[in-house]
């Protein structure tokens, strides 16, 4: 084996080593990420119940629907 060839093989481990530990630290501060993420929603859910049993409130924007009218003309007998 020549001698830069002894070099070469610590630098491969050393790359290797790297990339394991840039993975970890990513995996890392995933975790931390989803864990903030679910804090937040958590104290939302605490600060403001989910009503789900009542309708959604209408939109002022929206026109109101006028009840069904009879448009028949009546007919003279």
């Amino acid at each position: 084996m020549k001698p830069g060839n002894k070099h070469i093989e610590k630098l491969k481990s050393l790359l290797i080593g790297i990339l394991a530990l840039k993975t970890l630290l990513v995996e890392y501060d995933f975790r931390q990420q989803e864990g903030r993420f679910h804090e937040v929603l958590q104290s939302l859910e605490e600060a403001e119940p989910v009503e789900e049993a009542s309708p959604p409130p209408k939109s002022s924007a929206e026109p109101s629907v006028p009840e069904k009218q009879d448009l028949r003309r009546k007919t003279k007998k």
